[in-house]
């Protein structure tokens, strides 16, 4: 039930498939042929995985969800075999479920999942980037206090940086080398006041009292905002 791993009223998968999913393990044990030794070994393969996983979630059991909507297709068929008549309200009902999820994937559950994601870390990590700064610093604190590395590689990805560029083999005309460039650490008040001139700063909305208005100009984008001393 992570907020990042089900969505309200859908689940990880549409919920009401789950009846459809318990007629298709019924025609799964009605069907023979090597077909269904190998659905079967699989699905107690992902079941039993989950069973001595230390800690499981779906992440460390998502094996299951291939033979779960495998389930689910042989229980629509299933169906459909004895009630011809089915398949076109199967059809609307689907078609149904996906307008609706859409609409709220988009809608109310990506405003409540953005924070979870980091929101608008890229954004202004862009902005700071187009600002001209010769120095970009880096909040450590993404995932929590003195995550470098998570802000570093949030940073690679957004950023898409060259591979050389960042092992220091090659160099980009107009910017330092990448460990000059970037730096990733805690914000402090310190921080912000011995930092090199022309940097920018990628920080998030707690950082802001280290970053006073009247001496910084800042631009906000989600739960982050860049900052640079004024001139």
């Amino acid at each position: 039930d992570l907020p990042w791993n089900d969505m309200r009223f859908f689940g990880s998968m549409y919920l009401f498939t789950m009846p459809l999913a318990a007629a298709g393990l019924y025609a799964l044990v009605k069907k023979r042929g090597t077909g269904r030794t190998l659905a079967a070994a699989g699905l107690l393969t992902a079941v039993w995985a989950g069973l001595v996983t230390n800690n499981v979630n779906i992440n460390r059991a998502n094996l299951v969800f291939y033979f779960v909507l495998l389930l689910i297709a042989l229980g629509l068929d299933f169906i459909a075999g004895r009630l011809r008549q089915s398949a076109v309200p199967a059809v609307g009902i689907f078609l149904c479920a996906a307008v609706m999820m859409l609409g709220t994937y988009f809608g109310d559950y990506a405003d409540s999942i953005g924070p979870y994601f980091y929101r608008g870390f890229g954004e202004a990590l862009e902005f700071a980037e187009e600002s001209g700064a010769r120095h970009i610093y880096v909040t450590a604190d993404t995932q929590g206090e003195g995550y470098r590395h998570v802000s570093e590689i949030l940073t690679l990805f957004y950023d898409e940086t060259d591979a050389e560029y960042f092992r220091g083999e090659r160099e980009i005309p107009g910017l330092l080398p990448y460990e000059q460039r970037f730096c990733y650490l805690s914000m402090t008040e310190d921080t912000a006041a011995n930092a090199p001139e022309n940097t920018a700063f990628v920080i998030r909305m707690s950082d802001l009292p280290y970053f006073p208005a009247g001496e910084f100009e800042l631009s906000f984008f989600g739960d982050y905002a860049c900052a640079r001393a004024k001139k």
